[in-house]
């Protein structure tokens, strides 16, 4: 009788043993698990913070807000500096939305007419909401491109690109500014 009981013992603390060094196991991969994904989380928003620090003089910034200031008539003879850039961080997909604020040295306003591709932004048919992307969304992230009341005002002009799905470029008299957001899908 004695020998049967000693044998449970021993299984039982076996089994404690066992089921205690599972529980330590299965506890530290939890701990391990949730470490790796704050790393993950840090890291990501990390590339993400550093992917909008864009030195907006490099000769690729330079280079696409001449192309911009080319295609809508502009002139890229006219850039005077990129002040801002902004690019979100790429979804799964790829998928991503940018802006750029660009200064010019003017804007010949007698070219911005509806036969050049330009529509007053006060005037365009449905606004601007008629676009599949807000840009007043885009807006709250960046905070230098035109505030929805602006795109409502008389000196703000809208020239759509045909380079990616979506993109714009907006110009604002007042100072010469233009402003080339896109969504690239």
């Amino acid at each position: 009788m004695r020998t049967i009981k000693s044998v449970w013992l021993t299984v039982a603390k076996i089994v404690k043993g066992i089921f205690g060094g599972c529980v330590t196991i299965v506890g530290g991969i939890i701990i391990i698990g949730w470490f790796l994904g704050f790393v993950a989380l840090v890291l990501f928003s990390l590339i993400g913070w550093l992917n909008n620090r864009v030195d907006v003089s490099s000769p690729d910034c330079q280079n696409l807000a001449r192309s911009v200031l080319e295609e809508c008539g502009i002139g890229a003879g006219r850039l005077k500096k990129v002040h801002h850039k902004y690019k979100s961080m790429p979804s799964f997909h790829g998928d991503h939305a940018g802006a750029y604020a660009i200064e010019v040295s003017y804007v010949d306003v007698a070219m911005l007419t509806p036969e050049n591709g330009w529509t007053r932004t006060d005037r365009a048919s449905g606004g601007l909401e008629g676009t599949p992307w807000s840009l007043p969304q885009l807006g709250s992230y960046v905070g230098w491109l035109p505030s929805e009341r602006e795109l409502k005002a008389r000196d703000i002009f809208v020239y759509s690109l045909p380079w990616h799905t979506f993109s714009v470029v907006l110009v604002r008299l007042s100072d010469n500014m233009v402003f080339y957001i896109y969504v690239q899908t």
